[in-house]
């Protein structure tokens, strides 16, 4: 999940630990994994990171590519 930017950190951080806690409910791991989604991250530092590589692994891809966004 992403917020706007200058979200104030406590309501990040409520809204991280209310995530984190629906996430780890039993029956939302199933269906996440039925639909072949992964979890990534406990925490927002490690959501960020997550992002920041994935930017990184496929901006190349995606500038050679020649795709605009609309």
């Amino acid at each position: 999940m992403a917020a706007p930017a200058k979200t104030p950190a406590a309501i990040l951080d409520k809204l991280n630990a209310e995530l984190v806690r629906i996430i780890t409910l039993p029956d939302v791991r199933e269906r996440f994994s039925a639909q072949a989604f992964t979890i990534v991250g406990d925490n927002r530092t490690e959501f960020a990171a997550f992002i920041k590589s994935e930017t990184v692994r496929w901006g190349k891809a995606v500038r050679d590519s020649g795709a605009k966004a609309d």
